[in-house]
Order: structure tokens, then sequence, then C-alpha cells
């Protein structure tokens, strides 16, 4: 009888702890979710200013980490 009840005891903790898993996994795929659309949004972001303000960055350089304009070149 002893045995039964442990491992109807084993059982219960094991059904306890799948659904703390289950509710991990779900809480990761959130997480995945909201910065795979995170990264989405930064590429888009990344697009645009390539295509609209690159054009403008185009006449600067760089120099110490900073950009400053060309000298000499228009």
């Amino acid at each position: 009888m002893k045995a039964a009840a442990s491992l109807v005891d084993e059982r219960e903790q094991l059904d306890v702890r799948e659904i703390e898993l289950r509710e991990m996994i779900a809480q990761a795929e959130a997480k995945r979710s909201w910065f795979a659309a995170f990264k989405e949004w930064v590429e888009n972001v990344a697009t645009f200013l390539d295509e609209k303000v690159g054009k403008v960055i185009l006449n600067w350089t760089r120099s110490d980490n900073c950009l400053v304009p060309k000298i000499g070149e228009a």
C-alpha cells in the first residue's frame, strides 16, 4: 500500500512540474515572439534610414566615432 501511495504522490508532483514547465514554455514563446517583432521593426527602421537619410550622410565622414562634414567635397 505504501508503494502505491508513493507512486500517487510522485505522479502528482510530476503533474505539477509539467504544468510549471508548460507555463515556462508559453512565457518563453511570448518573449521570442516579441523579440522577433521588435527585430522586424528595427530592420524596417534601418531600411528607412538607409533609403531616406543615407543620401544625406554620404556627404559626411566618420572621425572618432562622430560624423563630421567632409571637407572640400560637395
